[in-house]
């Protein structure tokens, strides 16, 4: 790989009034402390990821025909005083 890949800037963000808290940003700027009942998306991505062609041996469609790609998992937590709360209850199986 002669090319840098790069992480998203934030880790996610506050749930509230507004769909994206702006003032919750979860990020190196941020010195905010997680109160219980608390609500945020958690993301974590990478992008400009470059493929190699020995990565694209088994794909399928237009993924072989793919340079580079970029992907997003993020989930909603809710902190919890005991535990914290993933909202999600969903498993996938990747291939």
């Amino acid at each position: 790989m002669n090319k840098d890949v790069s992480c998203l800037q934030t880790l996610g963000f506050g749930l509230g009034l507004d769909f994206h808290e702006a003032t919750l940003l979860l990020n190196s700027k941020n010195d905010l402390s997680f109160s219980p009942n608390m609500v945020f998306n958690l993301a974590i991505g990478l992008h400009d990821v470059p493929l190699e062609p020995n990565d694209k041996l088994d794909a399928m469609g237009s993924v072989s025909k793919l340079a580079e790609y970029s992907m997003l998992v993020a989930d909603t937590v809710i902190i919890r005083v005991c535990t914290d709360l993933c909202v999600s209850k969903l498993l996938i199986n990747w291939r």
